[in-house]
This record gives structure tokens, sequence and C-alpha cells, in this order.
């Protein structure tokens, strides 16, 4: 019997790499398949579920599906849709999915994550490293990170802040910062929320936080220390923001950040150049990069076996 639950383990497992691959993992295709009787297919294949190794689809037929790990608890779902969804957010999100976070990007990532779950709104990181070495997408999974995690709402916010763009400008960075009242200058004829106090119980990212001028810094490392902050042109009322923080550079950061701010950013992690990472891990990314553009431009993209 061992040899038989092999056997489909086997089976389900091989039809569930690919998700169109799914409907072939019914109790009785599973049968014919093997030469064997359907009720005792059945029997494993729930047994499956209630440890964790598979997840149950509740559609018609019954369909199941292999998890990459075996899960504390059993995982059923009304539609292969909502099996879907589950699936590439528990999956394929979570910081440990991310390609080199058991190669190149192993010990940035065991930091992250000791980083992000530290009670209660988790350590400010300072991410480092030359363009395209994907800084902002580390940023951007770690909120995917959390959301699956149930640390954060899923409707929490993802605020990401281009600092380049005020570096000439400390006075609207400020604005579009902590927002402002009306009045607060020439043109602001109503009352706006900042993108700080959007992020509310979310992930901040300021990329290339060096471009800020040193005004600019202090505001934000007393911003830091309490989580309050005035809005522009109002130094009466107190408004606050609990929030996780990720800042990005591609400049070496004792040169161009106040030591005050860096000192209030615990984590500090080099990123490594696209060209010291692995073959491998290359491949895996630009596997990516055209599975993202599938889903954008709704098309499929082939390419011969040799490339």
């Amino acid at each position: 019997m061992e040899i038989l639950k092999t056997r489909i383990a086997d089976y389900v497992t091989d039809n569930s790499k690919m998700k169109e691959d799914w409907k072939k993992n019914t109790a009785q295709k599973i049968a014919e398949e093997l030469k064997v009787s359907r009720n005792i297919v059945s029997q494993y294949l729930n047994e499956f579920v209630k440890n964790g190794v598979f997840g149950k689809i509740n559609s018609r037929p019954v369909l199941f599906f292999a998890f990459p790990e075996k899960l504390s608890n059993s995982h059923i779902f009304s539609s292969i849709e909502d099996a879907e969804k589950w699936y590439k957010n528990f999956f394929r999100f979570g910081l440990e999915k991310i390609i080199g976070s058991t190669g190149s990007l192993r010990n940035i990532i065991d930091q992250m994550k000791a980083a992000i779950y530290y009670p209660p709104n988790g350590l400010p990181i300072l991410l480092h490293g030359e363009t395209g070495t994907g800084k902002s997408f580390l940023a951007s999974y770690v909120y995917k990170d959390l959301v699956t995690r149930q640390m954060i709402d899923a409707k929490a916010s993802f605020v990401s802040v281009n600092c380049s763009e005020y570096a000439n400008n400390p006075e609207l960075f400020l604005s579009n910062f902590f927002g402002h009242v009306k009045g607060a200058y020439t043109g602001a004829d109503q009352e706006r929320k900042g993108l700080a106090e959007l992020a509310n119980e979310g992930v901040l990212f300021l990329d290339e936080i060096h471009a800020l001028s040193n005004e600019c810094q202090e505001k934000l490392f007393q911003f830091m220390d309490t989580g309050n902050f005035h809005r522009m042109g109002d130094n009466e009322n107190w408004h606050t923001s609990n929030c996780w923080m990720i800042f990005a550079t591609s400049e070496p950061p004792e040169d161009h950040l106040l030591p005050t701010l860096l000192r209030r950013i615990p984590v500090k992690l080099v990123l490594p150049s696209l060209n010291s990472r692995s073959s491998y891990e290359k491949k895996q990314l630009i596997k990516i990069f055209f599975e993202e553009e599938e889903k954008r431009l709704e098309k499929n993209c082939l390419f011969h076996s040799n490339y």
C-alpha cells in the first residue's frame, strides 16, 4: 500500500507544477491511470489533504494539487480560482520565495525577516546596491510577506516614494510626505494627508534616500523616533503613523546620509550586483520577467529550448 501511496503522490505532484494540469488530479483519472480502485485512491487523497500535503478543491469533479512543502493543516477550497489565488499568495509572495533566498540572498533575506517581524512595526531597513539589484523588488515583497502572514491587513498600503524627485525641492517633499493644511502655501486650497499618514499600518518605502536634503532627513528621523508629525502649516496638531519603513540608496550611505539618520536604521544590507549572481538565479529572474510581461500583455511568450 505504501508503494501505491507513493505512486499517487508522484502523479499528483507531477500534475501540480502547472495550474492547467490540476484538472488531471481527480480520483477517477488517477484510478484509471494507475489501474487501481477509485475508492482506495480517494481514501489516500483525503489522507494527503488531512496531513497538509495536498490541497483539495470541492469542484465537480473534486480536484487535488500538491503543495511545494508540507503544511501544518488541511486546506480545502470551493473553486479552482480561490485555490489559485491562495496558492500564489502563500507560496510565491513570501520573502523566502524570492529568487536567491537560498543562494546569494540567503543572509539578506534572513536579516530582513528578523527585522520586519520585530514587534510592533518592525525595524527600519536600509538597502544599499547599484541600480538594478532589486531594491524596490525586495521592498514590495516585504509588503506581500506581511500580508501573507496576516501581520498587516490586505487593505493596508504599500507607499513608494522616489526621493530623487524632491532633490531640489525640499518644501515639496515635506508637504507631500507629511501633508499640509489649507493655506500652508500658495495653491494649498485644501487640507491633504501626506504619504506617511497614508502608509499607516502598512509599508513605507523611500527609494534614493540620499537625494533628500539635510533638512528633510532631520524631519524624517524625528518622525521615526515617535511616529508623530505635524502637517505643513500646522504646528499645533499632531498626527500619527505606525508603519514599516524601508530605505534604499545606490550611493554610499556614509557619504550622503546624516549620521543621526543612519543611527536610527539598525539593519543595513548590501545587495549583490546582478553580475555576481549565479547562472541559475539569472535564468530564474529572466523567467519571472517574461511571466510578468505575459500578464501585462495578456499574451503567451514562447522561446526555443536552445535559448
